[in-house]
């Protein structure tokens, strides 16, 4: 083999490697990365003390609970939905049942985070209090603008 092609050889082999090191670097950084959690969005914007967030504690705990019960409700209710549409192909009782469920626990949902901002009053500043329903409120407003 010549010297210009075990050059071009070389050559090859680091951008192999460089690419082959891109992709696992990229792919380990977006799996490190998470999206942040509402509830941590939310406690930076009223920089929460840790007082405070000791005293909300058990209201979270308890809103987070009841949360994934709802949520898994919802989950249920759309794959209820789904199932429905495969088999009847058409809008049918079985389609409104499930829409009915998914309606149910999206209203059940919204009541807790609702009954949740107003528990947490309890535990903030009125500063806080006021921020904390302007979050909310717009959060609603973009909501319905989507």
């Amino acid at each position: 083999m010549s010297a210009r092609a075990r050059t071009g050889l070389f050559l090859l082999l680091i951008a192999v490697v460089a690419a082959v090191s891109t992709w696992s670097t990229e792919a380990w950084m977006r799996r490190a990365r998470k999206p942040e959690d509402a509830h941590d969005w939310v406690h930076r914007q009223l920089n929460i003390t840790p007082e405070q967030d000791r005293a909300i504690a058990v209201t979270e705990e308890r809103f987070n609970r009841q949360r994934t019960v709802i949520m898994e409700r919802l989950r249920l209710a759309n794959a209820e939905l789904a199932q429905a549409i495969l088999e009847g192909k058409a809008r049918s009782p079985k389609v409104e049942e499930a829409v009915q469920k998914i309606h149910a626990a999206q209203a059940d949902l919204q009541q807790l985070t609702l009954e949740h901002v107003f528990e947490m009053r309890a535990a903030l500043t009125p500063e806080q209090y006021d921020k904390l329903l302007r979050l909310t409120a717009n959060a609603l407003s973009q909501e319905v603008h989507h």
